[in-house]
């Protein structure tokens, strides 16, 4: 059984509802996903620096894989050490990425899984916006 380890984002509370995606591709280094969120507190739009993968699943699908996790039904943003989605990864790349982080939302409908880059110095999303 995988585990999944809850990141501590204080300020933003409740399992939120997504709104939209938006996927950002410059260039190289202004690629990004960003995705805006309906919580309790109001609407954040949260920024994922480098994706190379995401994918959404709906809430109802995942039932299996979410009975396995110790959820308190206020956590929502995830990460995971080792997952199939990163195998999977690797396998389809030859590798050429060894090192990435495995995100896990959960929203009230989906679960949306995200890989991005870990050279990056923040491994966490960034809070790019706040809507009171």
């Amino acid at each position: 059984m995988l585990n999944w380890s809850p990141c501590n984002m204080d300020r933003l509370t409740g399992i939120p509802y997504l709104e939209n995606i938006q996927e950002i591709r410059d260039s190289e280094e202004e690629s990004g996903l960003i995705l805006n969120l309906k919580f309790d507190t109001g609407s954040q739009a949260l920024k994922f620096e480098l994706p190379r993968l995401f994918r959404i699943r709906k809430k109802y699908i995942s039932s299996n894989e979410l009975s396995q996790q110790n959820l308190d039904d206020k956590s929502w943003l995830f990460t995971v050490n080792e997952s199939e989605l990163m195998h999977w990864f690797h396998k389809e790349s030859y590798g050429i990425l060894p090192d990435i982080n495995h995100f896990v939302i959960i929203t009230q409908e989906q679960v949306i899984d995200i890989l991005t880059d870990k050279d990056l110095t923040d491994f966490h999303p960034k809070i790019i916006s706040t809507e009171q």
